[in-house]
């Protein structure tokens, strides 16, 4: 896919069905804890004796578990003076879900240098290279530097690459 947004590059979208699995299943998690903490507000709220009250107090509250867990945006929420309500927005929840799994790759290697199939695969073979670089943490005890410069960054990545090597 190209777009106007990234001129000269090229945009693979990819689906990985174990990743989605695993976004939803994270998502339900988040959700059930959310119900769980802003059920305690519900309570507290609609108890008889001290109930908590106030625009203000009920929100902070509400606020605190909203950020914790962040799903604000999969919630309807409605607070006054004396009630709290709140319920789940499906539809945002179905839109996201939709997206579970699916990731976007971007290339500025032509497609005759470099075909589809073959961005995906360089993508995932990342991960290797992910590898040998914590093993440069743990097993060579090389932490990582903080450089400013690309050239410092480039011989800094080299050298490490030349002490894995070594090893």
């Amino acid at each position: 896919v190209t777009h106007p947004d990234y001129p000269g590059e090229r945009l693979v979208a990819c689906l990985n069905p174990h990743l989605a699995k695993e976004r939803t299943e994270t998502r339900q998690s988040l959700l059930a804890a959310t119900e769980t903490e802003l059920d305690k507000i519900v309570t507290s709220v609609n108890r008889e004796r001290r109930p908590l009250r106030g625009k203000d107090k009920i929100a902070m509250k509400v606020g605190k578990v909203i950020d914790h867990y962040k799903m604000a945006k999969h919630f309807i929420i409605e607070i006054t003076d004396e009630t709290f309500t709140y319920r789940r927005d499906e539809a945002k929840i179905a839109a996201e879900t939709i997206l579970d799994g699916v990731y976007v790759l971007r290339t500025s290697v032509e497609s005759k240098v470099l075909g589809t199939e073959e961005v995906v695969l360089s993508y995932k073979s990342l991960s290797n290279v992910e590898r040998v670089f914590r093993g440069f943490n743990t097993d060579l005890d090389i932490r990582p530097i903080r450089h400013r410069t690309e050239t410092r960054v480039r011989v800094h990545v080299f050298l490490r690459m030349l002490s894995y090597y070594v090893s």
